[in-house]
């Protein structure tokens, strides 16, 4: 229930840029994987600051994408998504 929850906040942000409403409480102990283009226009500094802000928060840097590393480089995107929802540890991601 917990990764299921992780991964719609995920996608959510991702594909629509609106996250999914939680209380602080489950927010703060669930896993979160934000993942950033290396291209993206958006500066990285904002997507630090995502994962900073959770104490189980991780970012990924994707190279060779932009704003849409799901769509760039898919095989990187699932794959980290894959591994995150798992459990396990995802490459490259800190």
């Amino acid at each position: 229930m917990k990764k299921t929850r992780a991964l719609l906040f995920l996608l959510a942000f991702l594909l629509c840029g609106v996250p999914l409403v939680c209380s602080a409480q489950e927010a703060s102990k669930a896993p979160v994987l934000v993942v950033h283009g290396e291209a993206d226009p958006i500066p990285v500094a904002s997507s630090e600051a995502w994962a900073r802000a959770f104490p189980n928060g991780r970012l990924l840097l994707v190279k060779g994408a932009g704003h849409l590393p799901q769509v760039e480089q898919p095989e990187v995107f699932f794959g980290a998504v894959e591994a995150f929802l798992k459990g396990g540890r995802v490459p490259g991601a800190r």
